[in-house]
């Protein structure tokens, strides 16, 4: 393939122009701490490294990512992929080893793609997350994910250091690999784990991206190895050079990674002072704790390109399959303060009932359905021994859920169909017992329930209390409220306790009730009104 004389000039310095020292990292006098300078930020970012570091034509682009993959042939489990480590430097040096990860990745759907990088330009501790609507390369414009950036922006250790996205590449580097094999429709998050990050800064952040990462997510983390050579200030040795990066240097630091062993991995950075780049970001994966066979796909050198090893990175691509189908793609650890480290818990407020109230409520249900679909009288029996106390007589606004007994791959009930009445249009009794034949046979998501279906469901009852509208979403507390959204024409419910079944965090919840009202995922920003409630929720399967 004909290159640019141009391209092929440029290329030549990526390899010394890679990753900095880790001495040098250290050293640097210009380690951030302090808050950023009033700068207006770019809402369409990138791309940088477009015309040096790989090619700026998008044919030609198209062209070199096809042809690594066409001589990739990558070993892996089947399932999956949830994450890849995957190299940074210019394509000519890392893409070949860099398409092994990513030919896995051809013609898969992910809603959510997150890039973890190091900074190569800034130390500092905590994390940075690109603040854009879109990162654009020669193959178009990525959407930024806007809802998980806002959540993560709000968190503690989140820096914005000035210019630290100004020249960086490692982030840019995963992005036209990603755009050629996924299906289109992904959401990005682009974000730098900062050198100086202390174990608890990177455990929070860990944390947080566990909970964020379902099953639609993909992460990756961006990472050249072993940087050896006068030039970056690194020589362990001087002999066996080739064999020694393998053996001494990138085969311990990839075991590790492919074993799932944090501790060992930091023991070889302490015993080696490995100049891996990503060490952080590699740390925030494996404290993430993949749900997942992890398997290392290729391992190579630039002096095994060029056979001059006196200056060398190493190069390593490593996927992370869920094997399994587990429910989650990645099991979070201790409390963080970014996002939910653990599924919210949904904490139902009182409605005044008694439990014999609502037992008989969630009888009324079954009763009411069944009568409905296979007119065996059962209403009528059951009201004929039922008394009706004060709290079946109350007038409040109610839900009646019908879930599936099965379980899907996030541990949540199926759905079989959901209808409520925000404010009350009878008193309890009748509300739930109309509310129960219209869930089994009106809600439009679904096709009317059969007889033979109601051994295979459970019913579930919300009762509301009144609405009470609120200035912003920031007033609306997870595993509390309940909330609609309205705007332009356009309005959603959310019953407080979807948010806490599903694991999403406020910023997740509101971009999914966005789309529930037809609106776009990031409508919830600006221009919407809402409203919050709280719920009794019981049901038969409790």
């Amino acid at each position: 393939m004909r290159r640019p004389s141009s391209f092929a000039l440029l290329v030549a310095t990526v390899l010394a122009a890679g990753c900095p020292s880790q001495a040098a990292e250290k050293a640097a006098a210009k380690t951030w701490s302090g808050p950023a300078p009033a700068v207006v930020e770019r809402k369409v970012f990138g791309p940088i490294k477009a015309g040096s570091w790989y090619p700026g034509s998008a044919d030609e682009l198209n062209a070199m990512l096809d042809g690594f993959m066409a001589k990739a042939q990558p070993q892996a489990p089947a399932g999956r992929v949830v994450a890849l480590v995957s190299p940074h430097a210019g394509y000519q040096w890392s893409g070949p080893t860099a398409a092994h990860g990513y030919a896995l990745l051809k013609g898969q759907a992910y809603q959510r793609v997150i890039v973890m990088a190091p900074s190569h330009s800034t130390g500092f501790g905590g994390f940075c997350v690109l603040d854009a609507e879109a990162y654009r390369t020669p193959l178009g414009e990525i959407p930024i994910d806007t809802a998980a950036t806002a959540s993560l922006r709000r968190a503690a250790d989140h820096r914005d250091p000035p210019r630290v996205w100004a020249d960086e590449h490692a982030v840019e580097m995963q992005l036209p690999f990603l755009q050629r094999v996924l299906k289109p429709g992904f959401r990005l998050v682009a974000m730098l784990v900062g050198g100086n990050s202390s174990d608890d800064q990177l455990q929070r952040l860990a944390d947080a991206l566990a909970a964020l990462a379902d099953s639609q997510t993909l992460v990756v983390v961006s990472s050249d190895f072993t940087h050896y050579g006068a030039n970056f200030g690194y020589l362990p040795f001087t002999d066996n050079v080739a064999k020694r990066l393998r053996s001494d240097l990138a085969v311990p630091a990839t075991d590790a990674i492919v074993r799932l062993d944090l501790a060992a991995f930091e023991a070889h950075l302490k015993k080696t002072d490995d100049t891996i780049c990503g060490r952080e970001p590699i740390k925030v994966l494996l404290r993430m704790k993949p749900n997942a066979t992890a398997k290392l796909l290729a391992l190579q050198t630039s002096g095994d390109q060029t056979g001059d090893y006196r200056s060398s990175v190493s190069y390593a691509a490593i996927a992370f399959v869920d094997e399994k189908n587990a429910a989650r793609a990645f099991a979070a650890g201790a409390g963080g303060d970014l996002a939910p480290s653990s599924k919210p818990v949904f904490r139902p407020s009182d409605s005044g009932l008694t439990s014999d109230e609502k037992k008989a409520l969630l009888s009324i249900a079954r009763a009411s359905l069944t009568d409905h679909l296979t007119k065996d009288g059962s209403l009528k029996k059951l009201g004929s021994t039922l008394k009706l106390t004060p709290g079946l007589l109350l007038e409040r606004g109610a839900f009646v859920t019908i879930n599936l007994k099965t379980k899907n791959r996030e541990g949540v009930p199926e759905l079989r169909g959901c209808i409520g009445h925000m404010t009350p249009t009878a008193r309890l009794h009748e509300q739930i017992a109309g509310l129960a034949i219209d869930a089994g046979t009106r809600d439009p998501r679904f096709s009317p329930m059969t007889a033979a279906e109601l051994k295979n469901v459970d019913f579930e009852i919300s009762i509301l209390s009144p609405m009470q509208p609120v200035n912003s979403y920031r007033d609306i507390v997870i595993g509390k409220h309940g909330m609609t959204l309205e705007k332009s024409g356009r309005h959603a419910v959310f019953l407080p306790q979807v948010a806490p079944e599903w694991g999403w965090d406020l910023p997740t919840t509101l971009t999914h009730l966005a789309r529930k009202a037809g609106l776009a995922g990031d409508a919830w920003q600006e221009g919407a009104r809402f409203q919050v409630f709280t719920a009794d929720v019981f049901g038969e399967a409790e």
